[in-house]
């Protein structure tokens, strides 16, 4: 079993939102001096309650998946590699994991050989692929809290993590080819047996890994009628392109006999989601339930994906079964080792994904986003590139407000300003200690400085960088930053 949390300099970045413009003080050492009105930005940062987070991984389970869920699980290491980089280690976590399947009721897709049976999954959180629970886990997430000793899971074995996730994320291929992250998401949030997962004053993260885009239906007669009507009845055959015919709308320049424009063969530029269809939410719908569940605090949520790519879409029409069907052509090709699912039917050999058109317009309605392609060889560099902005959103915020550059005729600001570890803060065993800027080679850990990052689009374009060589502070700490104002 590999090592997962490797000592690194841990690195903090001071948001706006905590910079508070107290007393100020001349330009001089500002931890030793008496302030004078407006000249002093002071920032405190507690590391506890900063460095919650409840991340929550919305996974696709139909055909084609098995293969991608087990990249996903090998790569979860490089994950949580990547937040135990945060300031003070690992976050307080709560892991879990649910299903894109939330049934199709009513239809002829209800029946249980096609496998969308009543609600599904229904946004519930689960543990194995028959969701029976996975060896060694008490409960239906994974808990990782920070203690004097370390990291302590609940699992009996540290070790185990790799293997915990990996059960719980192998869902199989199984379930139904409608898939509903956005609705499925939106269900989570009330389920009874998630009670518990979400809290108040964490993060909310939200990975969603899929090979089609969001069909999620408010009217599931969408999915009703004869399964096997043609191309010119009322709701087509039943098949997943229902989700595009009903879900996005593009250009009008392709046309056909067929009464909808959209099951005419041609490529489509300029797609969006359908805002009058009769059967689905907008994606805004979801934005709205789920800013509404963090108290409408878009700086505390994070919302990645891993799907197919954007590009203009292609119609193609193919007999198969007793009828022709219209699909919309993947937008990139599966490259993953074992990925691609048998011929089914065997007129059809080509599969999602497609174009994430309502996932992208869910995705991008949030400050703290990341994307990434289910076509990349490896989810490696995906994995990473999530983990990264994750990293970001929790353990670097940026140095915000005005700040005296003490060299005007050098490039970007060079601020005047203390920093210090406060043990307990407010209570009556409380201590403080100076943490000093560091020398050219760092040989004074714990120490700090500032750096300009591209990520900090404030007046002074600077992130406060603690190297501590490899130790975390305890959880009971906060960091206090002085600088002298502009």
């Amino acid at each position: 079993m590999r090592e997962h949390f490797p000592n690194r300099i841990a690195k903090v970045i001071i948001p706006l939102c905590a910079l508070a413009v107290l007393a100020a003080c001349p330009s001089r050492d500002v931890s030793s001096v008496d302030p004078e009105t407006g000249r002093e930005t002071r920032t405190n940062i507690d590391i506890s309650l900063e460095r919650k987070l409840d991340l929550l991984f919305v996974i696709d389970e139909s055909i084609a998946m098995e293969a991608i869920q087990e990249q996903l699980a090998d790569n979860f290491p490089l994950f949580m590699d990547e937040l135990a980089s945060i300031e003070g280690g690992l976050p307080d976590l709560n892991i879990g994991v649910i299903s894109v399947d939330v049934g199709a009721d009513p239809s002829p897709a209800a029946d249980p050989a096609v496998g969308c049976e009543g609600d599904g999954k229904d946004g519930r959180l689960i543990v194995g692929e028959d969701d029976s629970g996975c060896p060694g886990l008490d409960g239906q997430w994974i808990e990782a809290r920070q203690t004097g000793d370390g990291v302590e899971f609940n699992f009996d074995d540290s070790e185990e993590l790799d293997d915990v996730f990996s059960c719980m994320a192998s869902l199989g291929a199984e379930g139904c080819g409608f898939e509903m992250p956005l609705e499925a998401l939106a269900r989570s949030f009330e389920h009874p047996n998630n009670e518990g997962f979400f809290r108040e004053d964490a993060h909310l993260g939200v990975v969603i890994l899929t090979m089609e885009d969001d069909c999620s239906a408010h009217d599931m007669d969408m999915f009703a009628g004869d399964p096997f009507g043609d191309l010119e009845s009322e709701r087509g055959p039943l098949a997943s392109f229902r989700c595009t015919d009903y879900g996005i709308t593009c250009d009008d320049d392709v046309q056909c006999d067929l009464d909808r424009n959209m099951r005419c063969e041609g490529v489509r530029e300029s797609c969006e989601p359908n805002y009058d269809s009769p059967y689905m939410y907008p994606p805004e719908h979801y934005v709205d339930i789920v800013r509404q569940f963090k108290g409408g605090d878009d700086s505390r949520i994070i919302v990645a994906g891993i799907w197919g790519d954007m590009g203009p879409i292609e119609i193609a029409q193919e007999p198969a079964n007793q009828t022709e069907y219209a699909r919309s052509l993947p937008t990139c090709e599966l490259s993953h080792p074992d990925a691609d699912p048998p011929e089914f039917p065997e007129e059809r050999d080509v599969y999602p994904p497609n174009a994430p058109v309502r996932l992208e317009v869910f995705r991008s309605a949030f400050q703290n986003t990341q994307t990434q392609s289910i076509c990349e060889e490896s989810l490696v560099d995906p994995i990473r590139n999530i983990a990264a902005e994750f990293v970001v959103v929790l353990g670097t915020p940026c140095v915000q407000g005005n700040l005296l550059d003490t060299e005007p005729d050098e490039p970007g600001v060079q601020p005047e300003c203390s920093v210090s570890d406060v043990r307990n803060p407010g209570q009556d065993d409380e201590e403080e200690f100076i943490i000093p800027e560091c020398d050219d080679d760092h040989t004074n850990t714990p120490c700090w400085t500032m750096e300009p990052s591209d990520d900090c689009n404030t007046p002074s374009g600077l992130q406060l960088e603690v190297d501590r060589d490899g130790d975390s502070p305890p959880s009971n700490t906060e960091i206090r930053i002085r600088c002298v104002g502009a």
